[in-house]
């Protein structure tokens, strides 16, 4: 029993040195092409999937599913800021005149509460964390 323990580490040693031989490079190089085939492999499946459902989803409207969000109507733009810009005779490269911009705004809330309120929105991961933030019509 003893020595098939001494062959079989024998065998394991020899197995790492034969690995150990192996240039750093060649070993890097072959687990960034088996990286590159799994990602490949990932997003074809994602692909497939993906055109699959889409098909199916498309099979049902056909035999009269309604798909609720295809009723949903995107929101018309509720705020336009009119920019000003610096004049500096130059029609190119012009920069916006900040204290102007934000001077004339007739944005409801003031911009240290808008940078408030998105920061609060992050940090409760855009809203899921803490549905409240968002409001009841909320798009993405």
């Amino acid at each position: 029993i003893a020595s098939s323990k001494h062959h079989s580490h024998t065998q394991s040693t020899a197995a790492m040195i034969r690995v150990t031989k192996i240039p750093g490079f060649v070993y890097r190089v072959s687990l960034q092409l088996i990286a590159i085939i799994l990602c490949t492999v990932a997003g074809l499946y994602i692909s497939l999937t993906t055109y699959i459902l889409d098909c199916f989803l498309h099979a049902l409207k056909l035999l009269g599913a309604r798909v609720d969000r295809d009723l949903l109507k995107a929101h018309t733009q509720r705020q336009q800021q009119e920019v000003v810009y610096v004049d500096d005779g130059s029609k190119k490269d012009r920069f916006i005149d900040e204290k102007e911009s934000l001077a004339s705004s007739k944005f409801p809330v003031s911009p240290e509460k808008l940078v408030s309120k998105s920061k609060e929105l992050v940090s409760f991961s855009f809203g899921t964390k803490k549905p409240e933030l968002l409001a009841d019509d909320f798009q993405f």
